[in-house]
């Protein structure tokens, strides 16, 4: 304050003229500068140069000045749009407008976001109900027979500039004109007890059998010597003991059991199998390695073999036994489930805990594509290295059972092995080494299986059906033939 600026009178009277102040009166400005006189709680005034706010009490709003839109701020309270930008207004859970220039959708939680008209988004699919058939496969027997009805001649002649192609080619149409007949599977005793099996239960007699299998299922992980040892002290230990040699105790089990291998020639390379079409091949098309020892005297012999055990027997040996054959029922009860769940619960399955629960299965059965006496498999494939110090690429198919429940298919037990390729190398051309198993399958799709349900007494006719096939990265790209993300177009999907 300028109330104690001196004692001469004068003073008071010159250009300056000051008020002494009061207790709530404030002072006026002054023609030159205007000094606002500040009191606790009272606005200062506007000086005609500047436009000076009022002060801030909190919780009142600030006003607007002439050159900038000051919106006004309440807790809580929106801010309003400035004539620049549309500034949208914001509430907690409320959803924002859209602004001039992009529509912005509305989004509340668990509500699908609307259709722009640029791009259609579907509405969300609920988890539990069958999708609807698509218009380019609503019937899945109009499906199936257009790949039946594909012209794998042309496809044929088409390849021809192309030999991988043209030899893939031509073992697909091989495997499309399967039949047990030809001569390439099953053959002999085999092929009649396929066609024919046992209808009466599993039963061995004989003591020393039993026990001679029982010994050389215990020593799975062991090897020949370690079976024939055990045998030469029974023998010295119980006189007048019979107990099968190695071979012999094998021989016991393919008669048991009808499950036997089909031997075919392969490249000592790995390259590819001596099979279908190639079966008389003299060299390898990869190498050029010659099919046949040409040391031996006398006779051909092949220089490297692989063995497929087929299909068609081992799903007959497991219902031949009646604990098994109930356990194989397993796909028709859940599916009886499955429908009725669909039925009560408007589209709805109580539990997804098997791949019988999707909707391409549920389309399936209910269009007759699928029966209950067919035989759902799923194939996959991988490679191992047996020997750390050497190479040793060896590679095994195996076939998984689907009718037999999750906790049962994927025990060692119940895996069923499909081919065994010794390698040393990764195989080149891995459909010549499918063939084999595939072509079986083929034949037993064309003229069925013919089972013994032991757990029912009944003989029916299974068609089996290859449902799913799996394999990590490496098996992914040895059954596609792609060359891997480490190529120069990598690819391995």
């Amino acid at each position: 304050m300028l109330s104690n600026v001196g004692n001469d009178d004068s003073v008071a009277n010159q250009d300056y003229e000051l008020q002494a102040p009061c207790d709530d009166t404030p002072l006026p400005a002054s023609p030159a500068h205007e000094i606002p006189e500040q009191m606790y709680g009272t606005p200062l005034p506007a000086s005609p140069a500047h436009e000076i706010p009022e002060p801030q009490t909190y919780g009142t709003p600030l006003p607007a000045s002439p050159a900038h839109e000051i919106p006004e701020q309440m807790y809580g309270t929106p801010l309003p749009a400035s004539p620049a930008h549309e500034i949208p207004e914001q509430t907690y859970g409320t959803p924002l407008p859209a602004s001039p220039v992009h529509e912005i959708p509305e989004q509340t939680y668990g509500t699908p976001l609307p259709v722009s008209p640029a791009h259609e988004i579907p509405e969300p699919q609920t988890y539990g109900t069958p999708l609807p058939a698509s218009p380019a496969h609503s019937d899945y027997e109009t499906y199936t027979q257009t790949l039946i009805d594909l012209d794998l001649d042309e496809l044929v002649q088409l390849s021809v500039d192309f030999p991988k192609h043209a030899r893939s080619m031509a073992l697909i149409h091989s495997i499309r004109n399967a039949s047990l007949d030809d001569g390439i599977g099953l053959t002999g005793a085999a092929l009649e007890r396929l066609r024919n099996p046992p209808n009466e239960v599993l039963d061995l007699n004989d003591p020393y059998a039993k026990l001679a299998i029982e010994i050389f299922m215990a020593l799975e992980h062991s090897s020949e010597a370690t079976y024939d040892k055990i045998r030469s002290s029974i023998h010295a230990h119980i006189p007048g003991s019979q107990l099968p040699s190695f071979y012999q105790v094998k021989q016991l089990l393919t008669d048991v059991t009808g499950v036997t291998s089909i031997v075919n020639h392969m490249c000592i390379n790995s390259c590819t199998a001596f099979v279908g079409p190639y079966a008389d091949l003299d060299a390898c098309p990869e190498c050029a390695e010659a099919q046949f020892d040409v040391r031996a005297r006398g006779h051909t012999r092949p220089r490297a073999v692989f063995h497929t055990i087929p299909i068609g027997p081992q799903l007959q040996a497991l219902w031949r036994h009646p604990e098994t054959a109930e356990k194989m029922r397993y796909r028709q009860y859940r599916t009886e489930q499955i429908l009725e769940d669909l039925r009560i619960n408007d589209g709805l399955v109580n539990a997804y805990d098997d791949i019988f629960c999707g909707s391409a299965y549920v389309r399936a059965f209910c269009d007759g594509v699928i029966e209950p006496d067919d035989t759902l498999l799923m194939i996959s494939i991988d490679g191992a290295q047996l020997f750390e110090s050497k190479e040793s690429d060896c590679w095994i198919y195996i076939w998984i059972i689907l009718e037999l429940s999750p906790d049962h298919r994927y025990k060692k037990k119940h895996v069923l092995p499909g081919a065994i390729i010794p390698g040393p190398k990764k195989p080149k051309f891995i459909e010549s080494f499918l063939f084999p198993g595939f072509h079986h399958l083929s034949a037993l799709q064309r003229e069925g299986l013919k089972i013994w349900d032991s757990a029912r007494n009944r003989e029916f006719l299974s068609r089996l059906m290859l449902y799913l096939a799996c394999a990590d990265g490496p098996g992914l790209l040895t059954m596609s033939n792609f060359v891997g993300h480490q190529g120069k177009n990598g690819c391995r999907m």
